[in-house]
């Protein structure tokens, strides 16, 4: 068996050096590293398996805030290799999304609300430069909470872009849907790393009164008149 992308390109990997590093029991897939790379395996497909045209739309994304894809792959033997290669010449495709790579990130034991606030001020301006980006490309986020990001010393790195959907809404209520989701982002970040839960809630429930945009706006200026994003809650 072997990992082949769409055009039949064959992606060199010692299966035998795989390291298993998580499984997804909601996309139903096993997730490896290989060297720096991230090898996500679905063992069946479901609804919130990345869809291809999602995939190529996001594959094209250059942030340092945003997991960088790499390539959707099938596992197919080498007599599976010589049928489909031939429909491919054709110009038939058939191809099965057993899974797609990506670049590895490597996180680091930081706590950002403990950091200097420009630290959380900086990524989330490049977070939103990054929503305006998918918005315009109607591209919808889903499920973008503190599980599903890598904090690095310079960088929040958002990752597992497995339900992330094109709409056919308006740009501006896709803005504003994923303005809501870097709103639940900001919010788990400090539940998981604040020891006061309550103070949290305080803050983050006051904003809900506001359109999300206007909720971001006053998180920045919050932080900016503080050393520490923890002294916003206190």
């Amino acid at each position: 068996m072997a990992i082949y992308t769409r055009t039949l390109s064959k992606i060199d990997i010692d299966f035998r050096k795989l390291r298993r590093i998580n499984e997804d029991m909601v996309t139903n897939a096993y997730l490896y590293q290989y060297r720096d790379m991230i090898i996500k395996r679905y063992w069946a497909l479901t609804e919130y398996s990345i869809c291809e045209q999602v995939f190529d739309v996001l594959c094209k994304i250059d942030s340092d805030n945003f997991i960088k894809l790499y390539e959707l792959f099938t596992i197919i033997s080498d007599e599976e290799y010589e049928q489909i290669y031939k429909l491919y010449l054709s110009g038939k495709r058939y191809f099965t999304k057993d899974g797609y790579t990506a670049k590895y990130y490597e996180g680091c034991s930081l706590n950002p609300i403990l950091e200097s606030s420009n630290y959380l001020i900086d990524n989330i301006e490049r977070i939103r430069e990054l929503v305006n980006t998918f918005s315009n490309a109607h591209i919808m986020m889903q499920d973008t909470g503190f599980k599903n990001v890598i904090i690095q010393e310079k960088n929040i790195v958002i990752i597992d872009p497995d339900y992330y959907r094109i709409s056919n809404a308006k740009i501006s209520k896709i803005r504003e849907h994923n303005y809501k989701e870097i709103l639940i982002l900001i919010r788990t970040i400090f539940e998981y790393y604040s020891n006061n839960r309550s103070n949290v809630d305080r803050y983050f429930d006051k904003l809900q009164e506001c359109d999300s945009k206007d909720a971001l706006d006053e998180i920045e200026k919050s932080l900016k008149r503080v050393r520490k994003p923890i002294d916003i809650i206190k």
